[in-house]
């Protein structure tokens, strides 16, 4: 007996969802070579079923929908193949099942769920559903819409029926066009507990910025030999305890090495202005050499540490209506008057700074 796969609509999805989580359990890991070389064999069966289409049909006019489908959107198929391809070759490790790539099995669940149709909706009650049974590793999640790419082609190179075709061109142009970024950190767990930051920072910094701090994380747990999320709700509670930024519980070398910046300039700016003084036996001398020494002193290390070490990512605040009143900041130029057009020019350069930052607000000002 046969019969037609079920239509699975959104109000059971998550159950469904929870339940491919349950089925899944990891047995070891595998490169991304593996789904690479299945999403390469279903491009090829395509390509077949495509060259006999062609072959039988030509340019009549009489050509069955289904085979219509395919002639006209072969082209997308290979190319959000590709994609897919590229997107799992470079990971070098991904969980596995007895049946194949976890994240892959899961992005099929949810394609033959719809009968190849996807949208937002049903991605992100799919995913909520699955990680309530199992968080899916960071890498993981953000491969997914790789996944589901290479379900549908999977999924294409099997079907036979118009119906079947239409949604899955559908789908695959949906993922051509829809930015998944957002619909991604909505359903991240690990950013979901970075956003509860007890300082209220990180939900106002960049995109950018937030991905890093992920990076960072994922990478820290890794070394770590802990699960992401677990590792990130650790961080989180130190942060509430120590009431503070979450980002100085993952990023204490930069505190560190920020101490040693300044204490090495403020050292270094001492002991040589002292060094003036005795030199010229003038205590009035060294103090009226504090700033240019200070300088000098700052203009030497910078060049030092640029030379020594590599320039390392910074973190940047996103205010889309202005940097707030807690943030107030000037931003100083310090130089030396050196000539009577010396404050003229460095006016005019005061001027493009502040021309330049309009879009910071009031609270960003500028001096020399």
């Amino acid at each position: 007996m046969s019969f037609e796969p079920e239509y699975i609509e959104n109000d059971r999805l998550f159950k469904l969802a929870a339940s491919t989580a349950r089925l899944y359990k990891q047995s070891g890991t595998v490169s991304g070579k593996q789904p690479a070389s299945v999403i390469n064999a279903a491009v090829k069966l395509i390509n077949r079923s495509y060259a006999s289409a062609e072959a039988q049909f030509g340019s009549s006019a009489k050509v069955p929908g289904e085979y219509e489908w395919l002639l006209d959107n072969r082209y997308l198929a290979i190319r959000e193949a590709r994609i897919a391809s590229n997107a799992f070759l470079r990971e070098k490790s991904l969980r596995s099942s007895d049946d194949g790539v976890i994240i892959l099995k899961a992005a099929e669940a949810l394609v033959n769920a719809g009968l190849g149709e996807i949208d937002s909706e049903r991605t992100k009650l799919f995913l909520e559903g699955f990680q309530s049974v199992s968080a899916l590793p960071r890498a993981e999640l953000y491969l997914f819409p790789a996944a589901l790419r290479a379900a549908l082609v999977i999924r294409l190179s099997k079907c036979s029926d118009a119906g079947g075709f239409a949604a899955i061109f559908s789908s695959l142009r949906f993922l051509a066009s829809e930015n998944m970024q957002k619909l991604l950190e909505s359903v991240d767990l690990t950013e979901r507990l970075l956003m509860a930051d007890p300082a209220g920072v990180y939900p106002n910094m960049s995109e950018k910025t937030r991905a890093y701090y992920r990076e960072a994380l994922s990478n820290d747990a890794k070394k770590r030999g802990t699960d992401e999320h677990r590792y990130a709700a650790q961080m989180l509670e130190n942060a509430k305890k120590n009431k503070r930024h979450i980002g100085f519980e993952f990023f204490p070398e930069k505190q560190k090495s920020g101490a040693l910046y300044i204490a090495s300039n403020l050292l270094a700016t001492l002991f040589l202005t002292v060094l003036c003084g005795f030199l010229s036996k003038s205590v009035a001398a060294a103090a009226l050499l504090l700033l240019p020494i200070s300088e000098l002193t700052k203009s030497l290390i910078d060049y030092i540490v640029l030379m020594v070490a590599k320039p390392k990512f910074l973190p940047r605040m996103d205010y889309p209506d202005g940097i707030p009143d807690e943030g107030k900041t000037i931003c100083v130029i310090s130089s030396l008057l050196s000539d009577k057009g010396s404050g003229r020019k460095l006016s005019e350069r005061l001027e493009r700074f502040y021309l330049s930052n309009r879009n910071c607000g009031e609270n960003l000002l500028f001096g020399i």
